[in-house]
């Protein structure tokens, strides 16, 4: 599979070139104000692959590189998944409110529970103490990249059964976004058990997937998406859908009451 592994930097650099046009339309069509930390991650996502793919990839520049970015593309991804539960529930806040308090404490959970893990890693038996700095990294990585996977599963879910009115735009960002992150995460999780074959072979399809969901962001967001809406949730049945809302609105106006007292 050699031929997969010449083909991650031509991947990559279609990936930087796809950013870059991305946030330029962004900025024409005016959206890098109402998706600020959208617009955000992929600036920074594009300074750190142009800074990284001009480094030699076993180099010890590369890995600090990777290694002092990594937490502050987390954090950005977070509040991209804020930003967007925030808009999805813009019209049901006691939803939005139960939301964002279920990301904070699954965001202390995943903090928490990587030092636990790294602790036990670094003193259990047979642990590789080699490279301390390194193996608390990767749990760290693996940990909070499954709790946001977590969250980004349940946004998903949450749009196809409820059948909220969303702006072209939120639609078509959230869509991307699930699809996006879905399979960077996956190869995140399950790299360090699959044979080296395999890995490449997922690396270059994730690259794939991330490069058509950039061009799909180029085509459909723009400034029109902002004025006409739409809904995902339970096309495939009327009937479900008008009880789905319903439910939705006695759960917000619960939760909303809720939070009153």
């Amino acid at each position: 599979m050699s031929w997969l592994a010449a083909i991650q930097d031509p991947l990559n650099w279609a990936s930087l070139a796809l950013s870059s046009v991305l946030l330029l339309r962004m900025t024409v069509e005016g959206l890098h104000r109402t998706y600020k930390w959208f617009f955000l991650l992929l600036l920074v996502d594009c300074v750190r692959t142009a800074v990284l793919l001009t480094l030699p990839l076993q180099s010890t520049r590369y890995a600090y590189t990777y290694m002092l970015t990594a937490p502050l593309i987390w954090l950005l991804y977070f509040l991209v998944l804020r930003e967007l539960w925030g808009i999805v529930l813009s019209d049901h806040k006691g939803i939005e409110s139960l939301a964002l308090q279920v990301m904070y404490i699954g965001l202390a959970v995943a903090v928490v529970l990587s030092v636990v893990l790294s602790y036990l890693e670094l003193t259990g038996p047979g642990a590789e103490r080699k490279y301390p700095v390194l193996v608390g990294f990767f749990v760290f990585h693996r940990v909070v990249v499954a709790i946001l996977l977590l969250m980004v599963l349940l946004l998903g879910g949450f749009l196809m059964w409820f059948p909220v009115q969303l702006r072209r735009n939120v639609v078509y960002y959230a869509i991307g976004y699930v699809v996006y992150f879905l399979s960077k995460s996956v190869l995140l999780l399950v790299r360090n058990v699959l044979e080296k074959d395999v890995t490449i072979m997922l690396s270059a399809a994730n690259l794939l997937i991330g490069n058509a969901v950039l061009l799909f962001w180029i085509v459909r967001l723009n400034a029109r998406g902002q004025e006409s809406s739409i809904s995902v949730g339970h096309r495939w049945n009327r009937e479900e859908a008008d009880a789905a809302v319903e439910q939705l609105k006695a759960i917000n106006q619960a939760l909303v009451r809720a939070g009153r007292q």
